[in-house]
C-alpha cells in the first residue's frame, strides 16, 4: 500500500495575514464608499434643479393658457422696447451732488403689495398710454398674480436664490456682437416676473437682461423649433460675488416655446451640503473600520488561532502515534497553522474520507432533489384553479395530470369581466422541471395580458414577444386561448399551435374544429395569430385537452388516437363536464401504464347552457 503520510512542518502568520487583509479591505471601502457618493450627491443634486425647472414650467402651463402666456411675453418685450426708446432723465445739480438712497420695501412686502407699487412706476413711465394700459392690465390679472404668488412661495421652500420667468426678443438676440456684450447694450432676456428673497432686487415685468452668449444659440433653438434645453452639463456662473447653479426649461405650448424658466441656487450652499455629507461618510467609517479591527482581533485570537493550534497539536500527535481519527477535514494550501492541520490530517482520510464524503453528496442530494420535487409537484398542483363555475350560463370542470412529478401543460379559466371568461389550454414542449418553470411564467403572462383586455391575437402577439425573451433553453408552448360570451354563447379564439378544439353539439354529433393552426408562442418575435370564432348553442360541450390524450401509449405501442377520443365523447353526450374529464381520465390511465405514461394528459370541458331570457 503506497504511504500517504505527509512531513509536518509549523508553521505561523495567519492573524497578521488576516488582520492587514481586514485593515486594507475597510480602507478600500471607505475611500470608495466616499468617492462614489460624492459622485452619486453631485449629480443628483444637479439632476434635481434641471428637474425642478421643468416642474414648475409645468405649474406655468398649468396655471396659464397658450394665448395668455404669449400675450404677457409680448406686452413685457414691447413695454421693454418702448422704455429703451426713452431719452435719459437729467439730473439736477442736487441730485447729482446728493448721495443716492435707496428705498428699502418694508420686510414684510407681499405679491399684491409689490404689483400696486410698481403699478404706479408703470404709470409713471412715459411710455404710449395705451402701452401703459396694457401693462397694467397683465399686472392686474388675477393669473399673474397667482403664478408669481406660487413661484414665489416654492422658491421660499426649497431656500432657492431666485425663480423667474423671462421671454427672449429673437430680433436683439440676432443684435449680438462682443462690443455690445461689453456694454451691456445686448440686453435679450426681458423678464416677465421674478422672486429674489428680498423684493428689492426683483426684475420687474418688460426689465431687460444680458446673459451667457454661448447660450444664445441654444435659446434660438428652443423658440424657433419649440423644443426643451439641452445643455449636457449643469449651468454654473458666477454672479453677485458667488457662484450660482442654474436650473432651465421651458414652457411649451402646442409644439411653441411662449417663455423660458430658471431656478438659481448659490453654488456654495450645495458644496457645504456636499462636505458635510462626505464627512459624515468619512466619520462613519472611520468608526466602522475601528469597530472591525477590534472585533476582529479578538475573534481571531479567541475563536480561530487558539483552536487551530490546539488542533494542530493533535493532529502532529495523532501523526506520529496512531491516535484516532480526527473529525477534521480539507485541503488547504494557506502556508499557515491552517496548512499545518490539513497536511497531518490529509495522511489519514485517503480513500475513507472521499468514499463517506461521495455517499453522503450523492444521498443528500437525491433527497434534497425527491423533496424539491415533491414540493414543486404540489406547488404546480396548487397553481391550477380548483374552484369550476357552476352558473345558469355556463359549468366547467377540468384536470391536469402530469408525466412526471411536474409537468409542462397547464390549464386556465378565469372571468374578465360579468359577461365573459378566458379559456386557456397549454403546453409546453418537453417534460419536467423546465417545462414547469416555463409553463409557470407563461401562465402569469397570459393571465395578466388578458384582464387587461383586448382581442386574442393583439394579446397573443404581446404574450409571444414576451416570452420570447431570454429563452435561452429555447422552449415554446402552444396555447389555445378563448374568450366566450357568456351572455351568447359565442367564442372567439386563438389556436397557436394546440390541439385542435371539439365541440360535442346537445344530443346531435362530435364535430373536430379543424381549422388552420398559428405558430407556437415564444419561437419568434412579432408573430402575427389570426381569430377564429365558435358560436356555442344552447346544451353544447366546448372540450379542450393537451396531445397527452390522443398520443397516449399503450404497452403494446398503440395510441389511445383521436378516432377513439371522439367516440368516448359521443358516449358521453349530456354529461356534465365533470363527469367527462373524470371518467376520460380514467379510461386514458387505464390505456397506458401508470408508472411510466408517455406525456402530460390535461383536459377541459365546457358546457354553455344559455341564458333563460
Amino acid at each position: 500500500m503506497e504511504n500517504n503520510r505527509i512531513k509536518v512542518k509549523h508553521r505561523n502568520g495567519l492573524a497578521p495575514k488576516l488582520i492587514i487583509g481586514i485593515v486594507l479591505i475597510s480602507v478600500l471601502t471607505a475611500f470608495a464608499s466616499t468617492f462614489i457618493g460624492a459622485r452619486i450627491y453631485w449629480k443628483d443634486i444637479t439632476n434635481h434643479y434641471d428637474a425642478l425647472a421643468n416642474k414648475i414650467a409645468n405649474i406655468v402651463e398649468g396655471i396659464t393658457t397658450a394665448d395668455e402666456l404669449s400675450y404677457w411675453s409680448d406686452v413685457a418685450k414691447r413695454y421693454a422696447a418702448a422704455l429703451a426708446a426713452l431719452p435719459a432723465p437729467e439730473a439736477s445739480a442736487e441730485e447729482e451732488a446728493a448721495p443716492a438712497e435707496e428705498e428699502q420695501p418694508p420686510a414684510d412686502l407681499t405679491v399684491d403689495d409689490y404689483i400696486v407699487g410698481y403699478i404706479e412706476v408703470v404709470k409713471t413711465s412715459g411710455v404710449d398710454e395705451a402701452l401703459i394700459n396694457e401693462v397694467v392690465s397683465v399686472l392686474e390679472n388675477k393669473n399673474y398674480r397667482k403664478l408669481l404668488n406660487d413661484i414665489d412661495m416654492i422658491r421660499a421652500s426649497i431656500e432657492a436664490n431666485d425663480i423667474y420667468v423671462t421671454v427672449v426678443d429673437l430680433e436683439e438676440l440676432d443684435a449680438y456682437t462682443p462690443e455690445t456684450v461689453e456694454t451691456r447694450e445686448w440686453r435679450p432676456l426681458v423678464y416677465i416676473f421674478d422672486t429674489y428673497p428680498d423684493p428689492s432686487w426683483w426684475f420687474p415685468f418688460g426689465f431687460q437682461s444680458t446673459f451667457d452668449p454661448t447660450f444664445k444659440d441654444i435659446f434660438k433653438d428652443c423658440y424657433l423649433n419649440g423644443k426643451e434645453f439641452e445643455f449636457g452639463e449643469p449651468i454654473i456662473t458666477y454672479f453677485t460675488g458667488t457662484y450660482i447653479l442654474t436650473g432651465l426649461d421651458m414652457a411649451i405650448f402646442d409644439g411653441k416655446t411662449v417663455a423660458s424658466i430658471g431656478v438659481e441656487i448659490p453654488l456654495p450652499t450645495l458644496e457645504s451640503d456636499m462636505n458635510n455629507f462626505i464627512w459624515s461618510i468619512i466619520w462613519i467609517d472611520l468608526a466602522v473600520l475601528g469597530g472591525i479591527l477590534l472585533i476582529s482581533v479578538i475573534l481571531l485570537v479567541l475563536l480561530i488561532i487558539r483552536p487551530i493550534k490546539k488542533v494542530a497539536y493533535e493532529a502532529e500527535k495523532f501523526v506520529s502515534d496512531n491516535a484516532n481519527v480526527s473529525e477534521v477535514l480539507g485541503k488547504i494550501r494557506t502556508h499557515d497553522e491552517i496548512h499545518t492541520l490539513s497536511e497531518s490530517l490529509l495522511s489519514l482520510e485517503y480513500g475513507v474520507k472521499d468514499y463517506i464524503a461521495d455517499i453522503t453528496r450523492i444521498t443528500t442530494e437525491k433527497e434534497r432533489i425527491a423533496a424539491e420535487l415533491g414540493v414543486a409537484t404540489k406547488i404546480q398542483a396548487d397553481m391550477l384553479p380548483k374552484d369550476f363555475p357552476k352558473r345558469k350560463e355556463l359549468e366547467l370542470y377540468a384536470a391536469m395530470t402530469p408525466a412526471k412529478e411536474v409537468g409542462g401543460d397547464f390549464y386556465d379559466f378565469f372571468f374578465v369581466d360579468d359577461d365573459h371568461i378566458a379559456l386557456v389550454m397549454a403546453d409546453v414542449s418537453g417534460k419536467g422541471v423546465p417545462a414547469a418553470l416555463f409553463c409557470v411564467v407563461a401562465k402569469a403572462v397570459i393571465r395578466d395580458k388578458v384582464m387587461l383586455g383586448g382581442d386574442p391575437d393583439a394579446l397573443l402577439y404581446e404574450v409571444n414577444n414576451i416570452l420570447c425573451r431570454d429563452n435561452g433553453a429555447g422552449l415554446f408552448i402552444t396555447v389555445w386561448l378563448g374568450i366566450l360570451d357568456i351572455r351568447t354563447g359565442l367564442v372567439t379564439y386563438v389556436n397557436a399551435g394546440h390541439e385542435y378544439p371539439i365541440i360535442s353539439m346537445n344530443e346531435s354529433s362530435v364535430e373536430v374544429i379543424e381549422k388552420d393552426n398559428c405558430p407556437p408562442l415564444a419561437a419568434m418575435e412579432d408573430t402575427e395569430f389570426e381569430v377564429e370564432t365558435i358560436q356555442m348553442k344552447k346544451g353544447d360541450n366546448l372540450f379542450l385537452y393537451t396531445d397527452g390524450v390522443p398520443e397516449a401509449k399503450a404497452t403494446d405501442g398503440s395510441r389511445f388516437g383521436m378516432d377513439r377520443l371522439v367516440e368516448t365523447l359521443k358516449r358521453y353526450e349530456g354529461k356534465s363536464p365533470e363527469y367527462i374529464v373524470t371518467n376520460l381520465k380514467n379510461e386514458i390511465d387505464a390505456f397506458q401504464p401508470k408508472d411510466d405514461p408517455f406525456d402530460d394528459v390535461t383536459i377541459m370541458s365546457i358546457v354553455w347552457k344559455g341564458q333563460d331570457n
